[in-house]
């Protein structure tokens, strides 16, 4: 069997560098054209000879034969041929990418729900001022509804019977609701612990320009009829019982909204109401935060003598130890929109006239008006405490 530099040898052997009629059997270019599957070892094909570079199988011999001498010819072949195998390789790549089973899909849909999801954002006006709906399945609706049904002076009358609740909304100022924080945080330093920095409910029922006004700049002092607790123009009254605060609007105007405010009570100054013809405003207490009656309301009392009794006389004093216009323990909270569904039953006229004075507060009506709720009847007027 020829060994040496002949045609049989080289073939056989496939040595390196060795030439067969210009054809080079290692040569990059007859490898691209004759493909990785037709390279074999010796060993692969029995064993005959020893371990040696790798020659072309038998199969392809006569191929690259016929293709004819010249490396630049075996080059230009080759290129061919790997350029046509990757655009092959392209073509089923992108078949593949198009091709996805519906069964795949569904489970990468079902294994990732959600990907694509995106948290919705709240959208507030430009001035971080906005009203919310409030729907029936969030938290804050229970908590709303609650506050309700237990800040009633009557624990057994129903409100519903009366008073017919509709939409409910949050309000959202940014401002109030950081001068809020703040106050507390100065409460804290001035020594206020425990019962004192919790928070509360009050309410106002107002109606919407008024409640437009409060929710957007705040609650402010202004003149009121209200002058038992203290001076209307250093401070603000709120109702610590909805239905009182319903029952003393509601005998004027007709009750639109319920505006609910949280509160901070802080250090209270307990005060004994006048009750005379002369009734003199009383200043803002220092180191106090608010004042209330000494006298607890009663379902005997007429509306006149319940609403002072539930009334709560917001304050503040600025470091130069004079009362601010908008006290920040009270922040507007919430609107919700109510009517009143109940019967009058009776109109009796006042034998005194009372004297309009409120700005901030419904107006008195100069009337009594008495309507049923379930088996209690509820009086929605006022009496004449002196004028």
């Amino acid at each position: 069997m020829p060994t040496g530099g002949g045609p049989g040898g080289a073939m056989e052997r496939g040595c390196s560098g060795v030439t067969q009629g210009e054809v080079q059997w290692d040569d990059p270019g007859v490898r691209r054209a004759c493909g990785a599957a037709a390279w074999q070892t010796d060993s692969e094909r029995g064993g005959r000879t020893p371990p040696a570079p790798l020659s072309p199988c038998p199969r392809h011999v006569g191929r690259l034969r016929a293709a004819g001498p010249g490396r630049s010819r075996w080059q230009q072949a080759g290129d061919k041929m790997e350029m046509e195998e990757t655009n092959r390789v392209k073509v089923q790549k992108k078949v593949r990418s198009n091709e996805k089973p519906p069964c795949v899909t569904a489970i990468r849909v079902e294994t990732n729900p959600l990907k694509k999801f995106t948290i919705p954002k709240i959208r507030r006006t430009a001035d971080k001022v906005s009203l919310t709906p409030c729907y029936t399945n969030q938290r804050e609706y229970s908590s709303i509804s609650h506050t309700l049904s237990q800040s009633r002076l009557n624990a057994g009358c129903d409100l519903q019977s009366s008073w017919q609740f509709g939409e409910i909304k949050l309000v959202h100022n940014e401002d109030l609701e950081k001068n809020f924080a703040a106050k507390r945080a100065k409460m804290r330093e001035e020594g206020r612990q425990g019962r004192e920095l919790e928070e509360h409910f009050c309410f106002l029922v107002l109606p919407w320009g008024e409640v437009s006004k409060i929710y957007q700049s705040g609650i402010h002092t202004s003149e009121s009829a209200m002058k038992e607790l203290g001076n209307p123009l250093l401070g603000v009254y709120l109702f610590r019982h909805v239905d009182v605060a319903l029952n003393y609007a509601n005998r004027l105007i007709s009750a639109e909204y319920i505006l609910v405010f949280k509160v901070l009570f802080g250090k209270v100054k307990k005060i004994q109401p006048p009750m005379g013809k002369k009734k003199v405003a009383l200043d803002p207490t220092p180191n106090f935060d608010c004042h209330m009656s000494r006298i607890a309301p009663t379902l005997k009392d007429p509306v006149a003598l319940q609403a002072i009794g539930s009334s709560v006389y917001f304050y503040e004093y600025n470091i130069h130890s004079k009362p601010v216009d908008k006290p920040r323990q009270c922040l507007p909270y919430a609107v919700v929109t109510v009517r009143f569904v109940g019967q009058k039953v009776e109109t009796v006229p006042l034998i005194t006239s009372v004297k309009v004075l409120s700005k901030g507060f419904p107006k008195y009506s100069g009337k009594i008006h008495l309507a049923t709720c379930g088996n209690c009847r509820m009086l929605k007027g006022i009496s004449v405490l002196g004028s």
